[in-house]
């Protein structure tokens, strides 16, 4: 069927539905990279866009069922509503365990909830994301939480716009207010405001502090309100920062937790937690009061502002090339389980070698540079084994032996073994260690099996016993390895003279599993064996163990050992195992020989199975029927052969053009400058030269490129940006040290900028933002100003 030809509107449409899956997919991931806390359900919430959260189904039978973020979707119902512009995400997102904006107490649920509508979902952040990306200003988002009997079922969310100095909290339930708080003084945080009710927020109104705004129905009217607002200078008034009469007066040596936050440089939380710590022992060191026009705030006593001054600057500060276990996992792209194994082979013998220190988030163990650089070499070393090396399981099978303990033992017990010599850890796959033994090792575990002696008297195997008690190996080994749990006396691993090894037990076990295979009781009725089962199924014994042996460890109880009606002892399956089989059974269709699962296409094409399944649902909304659901010894979600071709397309053209192409990150990372700027000095080239622009696979994931052309242009205007000389000053620090709010500053120097244009200047301040700054000569004059 020949392929449909485009109208200039639709291809017009495709390419800016294309270029936004692109650039938001690039965002995503940038906050997923950046913010290792966060995942896509915080990032769905975030744009208020759930209902684009898609449930998948669990890879294996009895697994869990995952979770994906349909972007194409969510992109095409912004093209739908004429959105054809970039929405770009927060720079940092945290999610935290508090309520913010607690409820009033109409919003706690009393009753039983009977005749209760569920409120309308507005994405109110998305469209406050739509109006930051407009004013290209960065900001950060906390994400609060709600408890059980809370009526609203979204949590309020606090963004942070540090460059315009205002906060807004915002929900994207229907009947909940926005928030816009317009100035923070420099003692405040947004905690200060979070913990406020609806009644409360309100009561700062009059002052112009904060405004409250209701959501109409008319989403343009809406967005107008918030940006006029958040372009709205805060207008103070020395009158309104007059103290109240009935408050009371504080000495200025006592300050808030905002204040002293950012005297010490730590945050909000680690000030508070230290605080409440002295709260009992002297609650005088306490003082709650409140300023006209600003909420209430507790103020610290100085002698407790020193405890606090004094225990932080006692904590230890990680040493250099100390790393903690967390950033050495991130480093060598390893796991917590395989890390922290390997670190917990030399906590007793090098207790110096850890040291708890303090970070941003507060005290955590600090791992020495020896010890990082001893679990680098043993991780890399890990990634190879070594030629002739044997691993564990080699040698169980070459013995036939059941139980590792087994060898392990043997090993230990030989003359010079040294572990760091002789075994090592190697991974298999990345999520689990398995142990190799040296050539020599592995000779020496031969010779003592060959060379042991014949069993001793009265000692029979356990398939002896087994079927001299008429029941089934299995119950004889389950008892052995109990009893190995317990104490190894009596049970031995003898090798035979066929060369085969066998497991013998003892007469005062054999009397003990006689006496405990005696009790077994007859099998209940609907318990059956494998064998029953797999008759009564015409299925194969083995693939009903198989298929039962999923839920061992989740159902024990679902696995006993019955007697027969004949007299031998077998396992017997419960009646729900039973049943789950037959449904499963109802269920399964062999997969297609074209069609493959996602294991074996990665291997196929030599890509990871996530970065696999991540283009494969670039695909699943447009075509569903490219994927199924089906069994092969397990349940798996295979692809078609046309999903096949088009992944291996997508991958093609995903194929890094050149080196000479290069990120934002890379761009802003080498001139220490931030990506929204790359970004910002980078739009104006998209509408002539959309060549310069490419999505295509990076060291980390799939990002979208600039041509060499557009990076030396981005690069020619960062190398015109310089450091502020001397003395000038950006509003913010200028204002601060003169001792007012920065926009009476601006105001105050407005009128010189017709006067003395050179007293103004854009430079790169100590965080590489380029901004305005003020030169020393327009410092001094405010000051003059300030005077008369």
């Amino acid at each position: 069927m020949p392929e449909k030809t485009l109208n200039s509107g639709e291809k017009f449409e495709k390419q800016h539905t294309e270029r936004l899956q692109q650039e938001i997919q690039a965002e995503i991931l940038e906050v997923l990279e950046n913010n290792p806390g966060v995942h896509l359900p915080q990032i769905a919430q975030i744009l208020g866009a759930e209902e684009f959260l898609v449930q998948t189904e669990a890879k294996k039978k009895g697994g869990q069922p995952g979770l994906r973020f349909n972007i194409s979707g969510y992109i095409k119902e912004r093209v739908r509503q004429g959105k054809l512009e970039t929405i770009h995400l927060p720079k940092h997102v945290e999610q935290t365990d508090k309520v913010i904006i607690p409820p009033d107490e109409i919003e706690i649920i009393t009753g039983t909830g009977a005749g209760w509508e569920k409120p309308k979902f507005i994405p109110r952040t998305e469209y406050l994301m739509e109006i930051l990306s407009e004013l290209e200003t960065e900001y950060d988002v906390v994400i609060g939480t709600n408890t059980p009997e809370m009526m609203r079922g979204e949590s309020y969310q606090v963004f942070i716009m540090l460059d315009l100095n205002k906060i807004v909290f915002i929900n994207n339930e229907e009947g909940n207010a926005t928030f816009i708080v317009h100035h923070l003084e420099p003692d405040e945080s947004w905690e200060d405001y979070s913990n406020l009710t609806k009644e409360q927020l309100p009561e700062f109104e009059k002052s112009g502090l904060v405004t409250r705004t209701i959501f109409r129905g008319e989403v343009d009217d809406w967005k107008k309100r918030i940006l006029d607002l958040l372009n709205q200078p805060f207008k103070s008034d020395d009158s309104e920062r007059q103290e109240d009469e009935s408050s009371q007066k504080i000495d200025e040596n006592w300050k808030t937790i905002g204040a002293i936050k950012e005297e010490l440089g730590v945050d909000f939380d680690t000030v508070k937690k230290l605080a409440n710590q002295e709260r009992d022992k002297h609650p005088e060191w306490f003082i709650t009061t409140k300023k006209r026009g600003r909420p209430s705030y507790e103020y610290l006593a100085p002698e407790l502002i020193e405890i606090i001054s004094t225990k932080i600057q006692e904590r230890v500060e990680p040493k250099k090339n100390w790393l903690s276990a967390a950033q050495l996992r991130k480093e060598l792209r390893s796991n917590n389980k395989i890390i922290n194994y390997l670190i917990s082979q030399y906590r007793k013998d090098y207790p110096d070698w850890f040291e708890i220190a303090f970070s941003g988030s507060g005290e955590i163990e600090y791992l020495a540079p020896e010890l990082c650089d001893l679990i680098r070499k043993k991780i890399e070393d890990s990634r190879y084994i070594p030629e002739n090396w044997i691993s564990r399981s080699q040698l169980l099978k070459e013995f036939n032996i059941t139980n590792a303990k087994t060898i392990e033992n043997v090993a230990k017990k030989i003359e010079g073994y040294d572990k760091s010599t002789y075994d090592r850890y190697a991974l298999i796959g990345k999520r689990k260690l398995g142990t190799y033994y040296s050539p020599e090792l592995a000779e020496k575990i031969r010779e003592v099996f060959l060379n042991q002696d014949s069993p001793p008297e009265n000692w029979i195997t356990v398939s002896s016993l087994a079927k001299s008690l008429d029941v089934d190996y299995k119950v004889i080994k389950k008892l052995s390895n109990e009893q190995l749990e317990i104490d190894s006396e009596g049970i031995k691993e003898i090798k035979l003279s066929s060369g085969r090894t066998a497991t013998y037990i003892s007469p005062e076990l054999i009397k003990i599993f006689s006496e405990k295979i005696s009790a077994i009781e007859h099998a209940p009725p609907n318990w059956k064996t494998a064998h029953a089962l797999g008759k009564e199924l015409n299925i194969a014994p083995a693939t009903t163990s198989r298929f039962a042996n999923q839920f061992k460890s989740d159902h024990p109880d679902w696995f006993k050992f019955y007697k027969l009606e004949s007299g031998p002892i077998r396992l017997h399956f419960s009646p729900e195992i039973i049943e789950l089989l037959k449904e499963e059974i109802k269920k399964r269709e062999a997969p297609p020989e074209d069609w493959i699962a996602n294991t074996t296409l990665s291997k196929e094409i030599g890509k990871s199975q996530e970065y696999t399944q991540a283009i494969a649902d670039l695909f699943r909304e447009d075509h569903p029927d490219w994927f199924k659901m089906y069994y092969k010894t397990e349940w798996y979600e295979y692809y078609s052969p046309e999903l096949i071709q088009a992944i291996k397309d997508e991958i093609e053209k995903r194929k890094r053009i050149s080196d000479e192409w290069k990120t934002n990150k890379w761009i802003a990372d080498k001139f220490s400058s931030t990506e929204t700027t790359i970004k910002r000095i980078a739009s104006p080239f998209r509408q002539t030269n959309p060549e310069w622009y490419k999505m295509m696979d990076g060291k980390t994931g799939y990002f979208e490129h600039y041509s060499p052309e557009l990076t030396k242009l981005i690069e020619n205007e960062l190398e015109k940006r310089k450091p502020a000389p001397e003395g000038w000053l950006g509003k913010m620090q200028a204002a601060k040290d003169i001792g007012i709010y920065y926009l009476r500053f601006e105001k105050m120097a407005l009128p010189y900028r017709d006067t003395n244009p050179e007293w103004f200047h854009f430079y790169l301040d100590k965080a590489k933002k380029y901004i305005e700054h003020y030169s020393p000569e327009l410092i001094a004059q405010i000051k003059k100003d300030l005077e008369k």
